[in-house]
């Protein structure tokens, strides 16, 4: 009788001791009416799409979105074909900072082909290190290599951010880098050097032009 009492005692009391997650799971139309609410620039100052004044709906839509992590990450992917620039920018944003390699394939397949967002998509897959994304970061690698005035903040032209991504993929970027040096194009070579001497000081391999 009085295990089960006990018994009985744990089932019921389960769900008012039990661990419980920090964000309840949203529905797929939750996460998606929470993307729609991407479309214009958030608060901060990452160039071409934000703000240096408060957007706190945007802002509060895309808190949420990290907050909610993993779960929103199909929704994200969706919302990358979006025909509002500033969802497919902010949903890249998303995916990098969450860290889903279930993206890469579609962050891959942008970084060349919509401009719009490059600058976004290029912090994604630096912040996702995944191997796959080596060869569409070299593609960028001839599109500048200094520092451009975007008000209210300076960027780095978008083949020297394809480099500073490379390099934090580490060593699988080196034999496509090391080629690279023998490029014709100025800006590939540069970029290039400069991805791997960001590797080598970084400590990560022993870098180096092979002979």
């Amino acid at each position: 009788m009085v295990l089960a009492a006990l018994a009985l005692c744990t089932a019921c009391c389960a769900p008012m001791f039990g661990s419980h997650p920090e964000v309840t799971p949203l529905h797929d139309s939750e996460v998606a009416r929470l993307v729609a609410q991407l479309g214009n620039p958030k608060s901060g100052l990452h160039p071409p799409y934000c703000t240096p004044e408060n957007n706190p709906a945007v802002d509060a839509a895309y808190d949420r979105l990290l907050r909610i992590g993993k779960t929103a990450v199909p929704g994200l992917i969706a919302g990358l074909k979006s025909p509002n620039k500033y969802v497919r920018a902010h949903c890249a944003g998303l995916l990098g900072e969450i860290g889903d390699a279930r993206a890469v394939d579609r962050l891959d397949a942008l970084v060349v082909k919509d401009t719009d967002i490059r600058s976004w998509v290029i912090t994604a897959l630096g912040q996702l290190r995944d191997p796959r994304s080596v060869d569409s970061l070299m593609a960028v690698l001839p599109d500048g290599t200094g520092i451009i005035d975007s008000l209210p903040a300076q960027v780095p032209a978008d083949g020297l951010q394809a480099a500073e991504a490379l390099a934090r993929i580490g060593q699988p970027a080196i034999p496509s880098l090391e080629r690279a040096l023998g490029s014709s194009n100025e800006c590939v070579r540069a970029n290039a050097q400069h991805a791997l001497d960001r590797i080598r000081a970084q400590g990560r391999v022993d870098a180096h032009p092979s002979e």
